[in-house]
């Protein structure tokens, strides 16, 4: 009887050993196509953002790099319901809903500052204004989007994630531990097995997913990394198709539930889920 319940208790004191994120696949599961051709001019070519209006029921999507380019609206299908002439009237880089002010909102390139847009009686943006003025980010191509459980704006600065306040003003940031280190001897002395040089440059998500809320873009393994807003581990991997279009900067959203990647060639943010 000794001998059983020494047993027990060392089965139940065994600590587990894999701490490996969970890997998941995803699907291609909607479009939104972009207005103009490559043919046009001030057609954009680097997708900036999309976000989601929960009020409006529409997807907001823009180019980053001037303030010509095209910015889509469209329904919660994909159907684009706003004119080719439609502009970002900004040189946006950012793009999110701010639910204190129930605005559509983004940053600008370095000192263009954070605006919101007014939109009218169908949803579509008819003019912006400049809310803070000046580099409110960590560097002058920053994608910025909000954490939306404290209302914070969220950017990636290499392997960190520096998170701002309502006001534009810098708080706190989260060092993030970018993959997992190689099991065996001297662990602890081993690099991740990814540097931040394998991702996204620009771009950061934010998921609203309890234990993954933050998520970069691994351009080189091809797929999304979650991380802990807390911890700052990786916690998920999601797996991208093979035809997903990974690029090193821009072209990377999270909105509505769906992974966004832009597609340069064919000018269209493809959603995985």
């Amino acid at each position: 009887m000794k001998k059983i319940i020494v047993l027990l208790l060392a089965a139940t004191c065994v600590i587990p050993m894999n701490t490996s994120a969970q890997k998941l696949t995803l699907k291609k599961v909607m479009e939104l196509k972009m207005p103009k051709t490559t043919d046009d001019e001030l057609c954009g070519t680097r997708g900036g953002s999309v976000c989601w209006n929960p009020l409006t029921k529409k997807y907001y999507a823009g180019f980053a790099g001037n303030t010509g380019f095209p910015l889509g609206v469209f329904d919660a299908k994909g159907k684009r319901l706003s004119a080719d002439e439609l502009t970002t009237m900004v040189d946006l880089r950012g793009l999110w809903y701010n639910p204190i002010s129930k605005k559509i909102c983004g940053n600008g390139y370095a000192q263009s500052g954070w605006f919101s847009y007014t939109l009218d009686k169908k949803g579509i943006p008819t003019d912006f204004s400049i809310d803070f003025e000046g580099k409110n980010q960590p560097d002058e191509n920053c994608v910025g989007t909000i954490n939306t459980s404290n209302k914070l704006v969220t950017f990636l600065n290499k392997d960190q994630v520096v998170f701002y306040k309502n006001d534009a003003t810098e708080g706190n940031s989260l060092t993030l531990q970018l993959g997992e280190k190689k099991s065996g001897e001297n662990s602890d002395n081993q690099e991740p097995d990814n540097s931040s040089a394998d991702f996204n440059n620009t771009s950061v998500i934010y998921t609203g997913i309890i234990g993954s809320e933050l998520g970069l873009l691994n351009t080189e393994k091809k797929q999304i990394e979650l991380y802990s807003y807390l911890k700052g581990s990786r916690s998920k991997i999601l797996i991208l198709p093979d035809t997903a279009p990974v690029e090193k900067s821009f072209n990377f959203a999270f909105a509505n539930g769906i992974y966004w990647l832009f597609d340069i060639a064919d000018r269209k943010w493809i959603g995985y889920k």
